[in-house]
């Protein structure tokens, strides 16, 4: 097959959105309903992609209410698997559209 004509084939590996609720269940957590983690995930990279750190805090503390969070380690935790969620969504569109900033042409909700 010519070099041209070869299928393009990337390989992306993090945190899915029901590995995410797989991962609050196993920790006796409330799930997050889907549409409101769509929109934490979108608010999340919008932040990140303007800077804006009190923003994403602001965000993050809302998801521990929301899902229950109780004790620090618990929320440590979920930060680092939201984190892993929303760098893992960022990655896909950054391949899917070949922008570095996807949010860029989104109007803030």
């Amino acid at each position: 097959m010519p070099e041209d004509k070869k299928p393009r084939i990337k390989v992306l590996v993090g945190r899915t959105a029901s590995g995410f609720y797989r991962f609050l269940e196993e920790r006796g957590l409330a799930k997050i309903e889907e549409d409101a983690l769509a929109d934490y995930v979108l608010k999340t990279i919008q932040s990140y992609e303007k800077g804006d750190e009190e923003g994403s805090t602001r965000l993050l503390c809302e998801i521990w209410d929301v899902v229950g969070v109780k004790d620090f380690e618990t929320a440590l935790e979920v930060a680092r698997q939201f984190a892993r969620l929303c760098d893992t969504y960022r990655t896909l569109f950054q391949s899917l559209t070949g922008k570095e900033n996807i949010t860029e042409d989104l109007t803030p909700t």
